[in-house]
């Protein structure tokens, strides 16, 4: 590997066989795509979609800041619906269902008009 155009190292007297350690990797090298993965293996993705949760508000923004450096970001505020969970938040709780895929699936299968049957749990059961 050659220096690029225009770098100047400490030790001017470098011999043209020198080894360069890379801090970071550079696309087109072998372990490119493995860095890529190490570097968001931490986010959850769904296609293009990345949750980011945090109880600290000023890592969150430093967070955002950084992905936004790297990445086009588009904050969309507050998870409502993801991975066919929807997701409604109060003061002191978060609660999730699954409605609208139930929904979903009960169109798929043509049975929309059915009638509802008992479930084997308790109604408005509160786990803790």
């Amino acid at each position: 590997m050659s220096f690029p155009p225009g770098y100047v190292h400490e030790e001017a007297n470098l011999q043209t066989n020198t080894v360069c350690r890379l801090h970071k990797s550079l696309y087109g090298l072998k372990q490119a795509s493995q860095q890529w993965f190490s570097k968001f293996s931490t986010a959850l993705l769904q296609e293009d979609d990345i949750i980011i949760a945090s109880n600290n508000k000023e890592e969150l923004d430093k967070l955002k800041c950084s992905l936004d450096n790297q990445f086009k970001l588009k904050d969309l505020g507050g998870l409502k619906y993801f991975l066919e969970l929807e997701i409604a938040r109060s003061a002191r709780d978060i609660f999730i269902n699954q409605r609208q895929y139930a929904l979903k699936l009960l169109s798929n299968v043509g049975s929309l008009g059915c009638k509802p049957a008992t479930t084997p749990m308790e109604v408005n059961l509160k786990l803790s």
